[in-house]
């Protein structure tokens, strides 16, 4: 009876294994969100536009300002605008030059779209990283 019970929990251990290695074989786990790996697109464009202000000397890294961005479904930028100010009007303006400079974004994800002929959302913008 015992080597009954024992090959029945050897049989269930090996199932959950089939189990558990099929479920991190299928990706399930550690796919990309969309809209998090298009956000950083469009963060690494507006960064690569992004020019150090010249009424800055020094950059503080801590500075952060939230645009409202309306972006097409191919990606053409329809509208900006300022939700939340650094503090610091120079930085401000330089990111909405850096934005203003992109001629199209990554089309965003049909997540985001579903349906529509465009999508907002909120970005965050803080200096880039090696920024004078």
């Amino acid at each position: 009876m015992q080597d009954i019970v024992q090959r029945d929990e050897d049989d269930l251990k090996q199932q959950m294994g089939e189990y558990g290695a099929a479920r991190e074989g299928s990706g399930a786990a550690s796919s990309p969100n969309p809209v998090g790996v298009w956000k950083s697109k469009v963060m690494v464009l507006v960064e690569s536009l992004w020019k150090t202000p010249p009424e800055i000397s020094i950059m503080d890294m801590s500075l952060k300002t939230t645009y409202l961005l309306k972006i097409s479904r191919t990606g053409e930028l329809l509208d900006k605008s300022l939700l939340i100010s650094s503090g610091n009007s120079p930085f401000d303006r330089s990111v909405f030059l850096a934005l203003h400079s992109v001629t199209t974004f990554p089309a965003p994800p049909l997540v985001l779209i579903a349906g529509r002929d465009a999508v907002e959302v909120t970005m965050s913008f803080t200096p880039p990283k090696g920024a004078q």
